[in-house]
């Protein structure tokens, strides 16, 4: 039908260079979207009468936004694979940005693969010398009217994955959503605070989304094994030190013997054990005492590694 063609003539190129000069970034392509839906629904579902409901008429553009998020999905996971020049790191990131929450808003349902490069596109890049993330501190210059509309989308994200998925790839979502709601600046250390019993889980970083999250850590199996997550997780820990945190909080107590503890920073490991020793009943740790044995165990021993 020509309300389909229409749809995808009209869609707008993604910049994802600085060099690409046809393209238009952030809050652009999000509104440039929603005034083409909102035309064409006005034009063949109020006027025409050709659907009966506007839950069909989005039905019916299904197709024709699914394939747009994935094609941009797959181009900013391509550009990603290669060298990125630092001004084009944060069109990349804008990117990425704009398909979540075209993807929330309408209710798209990606391909696994797809999914986790999304996912993945939402890491920031890793600068082990200067310390800095410029892509995170100017991504909100890319949406200065819908910002809060940005974060409502990638944290809806969030909890679905978490509640109704066994995807790991939720993780890395995590450092962005902390960072848009200014839980930290990139590369801080981790705050002295040791609150980690509050009624609202903020020093676990997971105050938003603790609920759908214990669902997850309720999960008897995730997509894949915990210490590859681990693994993939590590490099962002020190640009986001609420991350090793949500991980930890993830976990059950069993699953701490599946992980190599020395990856994790030892605030979180003690807490996490706490947590278990306060909260669960004394049969529980009895049965679970050689788990907490360990984990003690461990923080000896790099405690003691670090005063050597």
């Amino acid at each position: 039908m020509e309300a389909a063609f229409s749809f995808q003539h009209f869609l707008p190129r993604v910049q994802l260079s600085t060099g690409d000069t046809a393209g238009i970034a952030g809050e652009e392509i999000v509104l440039h979207v929603e005034n083409i839906y909102e035309g064409l629904k006005t034009t063949y579902h109020v006027s025409a009468g050709l659907w009966n409901y506007g839950t069909d008429f989005q039905a019916y553009l299904h197709k024709e936004v699914h394939e747009y998020i994935s094609a941009v999905v797959t181009k900013i996971h391509e550009k990603r694979k290669g060298k990125v020049e630092m001004e084009d790191q944060v069109l990349l990131l804008a990117g990425a940005m704009t398909m979540v929450y075209l993807k929330e808003t309408y209710s798209i349902e990606l391909r696994e693969v797809d999914q986790e490069r999304l996912c993945k596109a939402l890491l920031p890049f890793v600068d082990k010398e200067g310390k800095q993330c410029p892509e995170y501190e100017g991504l909100v210059l890319f949406f200065p009217r819908i910002k809060k509309r940005m974060s409502d989308a990638l944290l809806k994200m969030i909890k679905t994955m978490a509640k109704d998925s066994t995807k790991s790839c939720l993780f890395y979502c995590v450092p962005l959503h902390h960072f848009l709601l200014g839980k930290y600046v990139p590369y801080q250390p981790a705050t002295a605070k040791v609150n980690h019993d509050d009624t609202i889980p903020e020093w676990w970083g997971i105050a938003d989304f603790s609920n759908e999250l214990s669902y997850f850590q309720g999960k008897s199996k995730w997509d894949r094994n915990k210490t590859e997550i681990l693994e993939a997780l590590v490099p962002y820990f020190a640009v986001d030190f609420l991350l090793p945190r949500t991980f930890i909080a993830s976990l059950r107590l069993q699953r701490f013997d599946e992980i190599d503890l020395e990856l994790i920073p030892t605030d979180a490991i003690l807490a996490g054990a706490c947590y278990f020793i306060k909260t669960i009943t004394a049969t529980f740790v009895t049965e679970n005492a050689k788990s907490l044995k360990r984990i003690f165990s461990n923080v000896s021993s790099i405690t003691l590694g670090e005063d050597s």
